[in-house]
């Protein structure tokens, strides 16, 4: 309910008859967030035909109710376990706290703004919100969003937008707003400072327009009001057509955006300019720029190097930072890295396999053992040698006989054949021929 006071209606009944009924009375209680409750109150008007006209004794919140009949004979109907039933009662229309376009910004170059709304409300709670140009022409109502991008009217000069929001109950708030001036074509890319007194620096920040230069502080020879700096971004052969520039950069590496900074003072009321940039990194990294040698270039009748510091860097650019003793067109110049040669390295002998110890001292047994098996063969007489030996004693030995006594029979008696006899004799030939040889 949005209103008070409102009707509650309460049918009764008795088993005589609905005459019988002699009173029926109203029982509320109250709570402002449906957790904590208050006690059950009698809301006095105990002889009404069952309808009450409900003032919301405790405010906006919520409340549920339950009705107790009493017949003619005094009998009570008992309480109900759980109430009858429940309202909302939300009177006060929602609060806008705030709006605010563009974060806050008092200028913009684009009609497409952001704008932010903070609104509250207190029981039914905020539903939908709606804007306008001119506070007389709405839009639809829409869901409630703190943010919502939102197109000015085309043009420049000072913009202003309205807001209004709604609650769950249907209350409309009070109409809030915010105002921002946008700015002529031709003015976009310019940051006005208010005044620089003399000897004094201010900053005319740049990042909102998205250039590469984010930001030109100027210091003042003199008092300076209502100064004006605009900043364009461009490529060569469109400031070379308007006759900024005649010549391009000295030898390296050049940005591909160019930038003209004017203001609408003396450039002999400037004392100095400081000169914040970026540099995107894909730029750098495709063109192999060592961004430690990137320098800001002013023209005046050709092109002058600025003392340029780099500052710090992030995932997407390279910052720095130059001074250059007034205005004109700029260009940013970087040189390539360094190629380091390298030096060959020479080729290497894959590593001998490695024996072990063992295998020399196996080696060496085994060579012995060789040696001394063909010693030993060579030394030691075969047994067809052995053979022919005795064979030959016994055949030459002396003979003695006896005068007078028969020569006694020989104990062996050895038949040889004519070839075998051949083969023992090769075989002691080859034996001495052996023998000669070890003992040479």
């Amino acid at each position: 309910m949005n209103a008070v006071p409102f009707t509650i209606t309460a049918t009764a009944s008795d088993p005589s008859g609905v005459d019988h009924v002699a009173t029926v009375r109203l029982w509320y209680r109250h709570s402002t967030d449906k957790l904590s409750w208050s006690g059950w109150e009698n809301f006095g008007d105990n002889t009404g035909p069952g309808s009450w006209s409900f003032t919301a004794p405790e405010g906006d919140g919520y409340y549920e109710f339950y009705s107790i009949a009493v017949d003619k004979e005094g009998y009570v109907e008992p309480a109900p376990v759980a109430a009858d039933a429940s309202c909302g009662v939300d009177t006060s229309p929602p609060v806008i706290l705030l709006v605010v376009i563009n974060d806050g910004a008092t200028t913009t170059s684009s009609t497409s703004v952001k704008i932010t709304i903070a609104a509250f409300d207190a029981t039914s709670g905020v539903a939908q919100m709606q804007f306008s140009n001119d506070g007389l022409n709405w839009t639809d109502w829409e869901a409630f969003s703190t943010t919502k991008q939102y197109l000015l009217q085309p043009g420049s000069g000072l913009r202003t937008v309205y807001v209004r929001v709604r609650d769950n109950a249907g209350l409309i708030s009070a109409v809030g707003g915010a105002s921002i001036e946008l700015l002529p074509e031709e003015a976009r890319g310019a940051v006005k400072i208010a005044s620089i007194p003399a000897g004094m620096t201010a900053t005319a920040d740049l990042s909102p327009y998205g250039y590469c230069i984010t930001g030109v502080t100027i210091t003042a020879r003199i008092n300076l009001e209502n100064v004006i700096i605009k900043v364009e971004q461009a490529n060569y052969e469109k400031f070379q057509s308007e006759g900024k520039v005649s010549i391009y950069p000295p030898s390296g590496i050049v940005y591909h955006h160019f930038w003209s900074i004017e203001s609408n003072v003396s450039s002999l009321a400037i004392a100095s300019v400081r000169i914040n940039f970026r540099i995107d990194r894909s730029w750098v990294e495709i063109n192999r720029v060592d961004e430690r040698t990137i320098v800001l270039y002013r023209f005046v009748n050709g092109w002058q190097p600025l003392p340029t510091v780099y500052t710090h860097e992030d995932e997407t650019c390279f910052y720095y930072e130059a001074i250059s003793p007034g205005l004109s067109v700029f260009a940013a110049v970087g040189e390539r890295k360094a190629v380091i040669p390298v030096a060959p390295i020479p080729p290497t002998a894959p590593p001998a396999p490695s024996v072990p110890q063992e295998f020399f001292t196996m080696m060496a047994m085994a060579g012995g053992l060789a040696a001394f098996s063909i010693i030993y063969s060579l030394t030691r007489p075969s047994r067809y040698f052995i053979l022919l030996r005795r064979l030959e004693k016994a055949v030459t030995a002396p003979k003695h006989r006896i005068i007078g006594k028969p020569a006694a029979e020989p104990e062996v008696e050895a038949k040889i054949e004519p070839e075998e006899l051949e083969k023992l004799k090769k075989l002691q030939q080859a034996q001495r021929k052996k023998l000669k040889k070890v003992e040479k």
